[in-house]
């Protein structure tokens, strides 16, 4: 074996050993890096999702106070409807504000000639409030299906109860301060996982009528998990981190497209692979010419 083969046999035993650690080293960074970059997917979700829990506390409290109050005065006393108007007038969203009895028929309304709610509506608002001996929440999207709003409702000790519908566009509110990098979203699902309220940077027809099931495989009963899935809404591929709103069937959604989220760390990958060939090709460079300088003046 002449010296210009020994020359490069120790210089790829040199660099492809340091090379391959290297990469080892840097794959275990990748997954460090990935794990750390799913969690604060998922720790945003269920920041997103205590968010959404205030702000539904705040607006089924009124409720409360008025079903408290339902059961000591008479609700079709002018007091008591003052007391209706006074609490719709100062929420922004609300649309309006009724007192139901338990057959579902509207006893006040505030404001007054508002539509009756669809009877479907009343008897499942009714039903869940009496089975649950609590509030309930629910989507009500019987006025526009694009634009749905939400129906509160609080049990009354007589079995009726009262009942707050709020447009839907409290949310675009309620999210608006929350940063988005490009083609990212926020979105909240009702408790049969179809689109309440969708946020994205880049707007695209959204089919609310298409499953999210692959958004929610993998959330079950736990309280938060992330996945790395194909939206079946606009086939984007994102690191979506899911959290259950609280005591709500509501589901709170914050996705980030894999490839801005983890292209830093491939390019960092990338760019280290490039170092090592390069780093490979100028040992055996320097090989070759050290090789010529003891060569060259033997043979002369």
């Amino acid at each position: 074996m002449g010296i210009r083969s020994r020359l490069v046999l120790l210089a790829l035993g040199v660099a492809v050993p340091l090379a391959l650690v290297g990469v080892v080293g840097l794959r275990l960074m990748w997954n460090l890096s990935r794990a750390q970059l799913d969690d604060s997917i998922k720790q945003q979700a269920e920041l997103a999702a205590v968010a959404f829990e205030r702000w539904v506390d705040a607006e089924r409290q009124p409720l409360t106070t008025l079903a408290e109050l339902a059961a000591t005065q008479d609700v079709r006393a002018p007091s008591f409807a003052e007391n209706l108007r006074a609490t719709v007038s100062t929420r922004q969203h609300w649309l309006d504000l009724r007192v139901v009895d338990k057959e579902g028929r509207a006893v006040v309304v505030q404001p007054g000639g508002r539509e009756q709610l669809p009877p479907a509506l009343t008897d499942f608002l009714l039903a869940e409030t009496q089975r649950r001996g609590s509030w309930v929440v629910v989507t009500d999207r019987t006025r526009d299906e694009a634009r749905p709003v939400f129906a509160f409702a609080a049990p009354r000790a007589d079995g009726g109860a009262v009942v707050a519908r709020v447009d839907g566009v409290a949310m675009s509110e309620l999210f608006r301060d929350i940063e988005l990098s490009t083609r990212s979203v926020i979105a909240v699902f009702d408790g049969e996982r179809r689109i309440l309220y969708r946020r994205q940077t880049r707007e695209t027809p959204v089919d609310v009528q298409v499953s999210g099931a692959p958004l929610f495989a993998s959330l079950g009963e736990r309280r938060a998990a992330m996945v790395e899935v194909e939206s079946p809404y606009d086939g984007v591929r994102r690191v979506y981190g899911l959290a259950h709103a609280g005591a709500t069937e509501f589901v709170v959604i914050v996705g980030i497209p894999s490839a801005a989220l983890y292209e830093p760390a491939r390019r960092e990958f990338t760019r280290y692979g490039y170092f090592s060939l390069l780093a490979l090709a100028s040992a055996i460079l320097a090989a070759l010419l050290i090789e010529r300088g003891i060569a060259r003046p033997i043979r002369r």
